[in-house]
């Protein structure tokens, strides 16, 4: 194999490991974000007067949370990926998101 061949080979190799390493960074990044909005409103619903129509609508956030955490939980164990690369992996979101 020539040197041209070898050092393209290198390269599209050294391009396959960054954007696997970008993958992983937005999926850590995603699931930190994710577990930091869905606690706060859990915090903003259990601020807000019960049977008001603010309380209502936090509740139905919260809920929506619940469901996306459940769902990327779901997935990334699907594809052999565990929670703490997600950063989620002390938050069950049917004990914590409800």
């Amino acid at each position: 194999m020539s040197s041209r061949g070898q050092a393209v080979r290198n390269e599209r190799a050294k391009e396959a490991i960054s954007e696997d390493a970008k993958h992983k960074q937005l999926l850590s990044d995603f699931g930190l974000i994710l577990k930091e909005r869905a606690l706060e409103a859990k915090v903003e619903r259990n601020g807000a007067v019960k049977d008001s129509i603010e309380y209502a609508f936090r509740a139905g956030r919260l809920l929506g949370f619940n469901e996306v955490v459940s769902i990327f939980q779901e997935q990334a164990k699907a594809f052999g990926i565990s929670p703490s690369e997600l950063r989620l992996g002390d938050l069950e979101p049917d004990r914590d998101l409800v």
